[in-house]
């Protein structure tokens, strides 16, 4: 049980337009958030690969959902990107697979 942290419905939508909805409590983070996508999605939808924008921006790992503006009447996009980032995007060092 959480302590007086009231869960809401939040909706997500994807670049397909296939809307889903999962419970959190406005104080969880956005890295929070991914998890619970995943956990609901499966794994075409990887926590570590998922980008969330609402309103235009996207969201950070370490925002809270209330930081973020989020609420039960809006909604927020989750696309999700390829392993392979392009060169203009921030892409996060990761050790490189061993060769197979």
């Amino acid at each position: 049980g959480g302590e007086g942290a009231a869960a809401m419905k939040v909706t997500l939508k994807t670049v397909r337009n296939v809307s889903f909805a999962v419970d959190l409590p406005a104080s969880a983070t956005v890295a929070a958030l991914k998890e619970a996508v995943a956990e609901s999605q499966g794994e075409t939808f990887p926590a570590a690969r998922q980008v969330i924008v609402h309103r235009g921006a996207v969201l950070k790992d370490g925002q809270t959902l209330e930081e973020a503006g989020v609420t039960e009447d809006g909604f927020m996009v989750v696309t999700v990107v390829k392993p392979k980032t392009p060169a203009a995007a921030p892409a996060q060092p990761k050790p490189a697979p061993p060769p197979a």
